[in-house]
């Protein structure tokens, strides 16, 4: 029972990392893509580097 179920997470992960590199494959040569991506970069980064600097 709990194999099965981590069988269909295994699945679930490998569909979905599929899906998101074929949508890379298909769009790498979109400029605005790759500025969207190094911006949510660092907004994640400054997100984290202020919470884990608070005084």
């Amino acid at each position: 029972m709990l194999l099965n179920i981590w069988n269909d997470i295994g699945n679930w992960f490998a569909e979905s990392f599929e899906n998101i590199k074929d949508f890379f494959m298909e769009n790498s040569r979109n400029p605005l893509l790759w500025i969207a991506i190094i911006i949510v970069g660092l907004l994640i980064f400054e997100m984290v580097y202020h919470a884990l600097h608070r005084d």
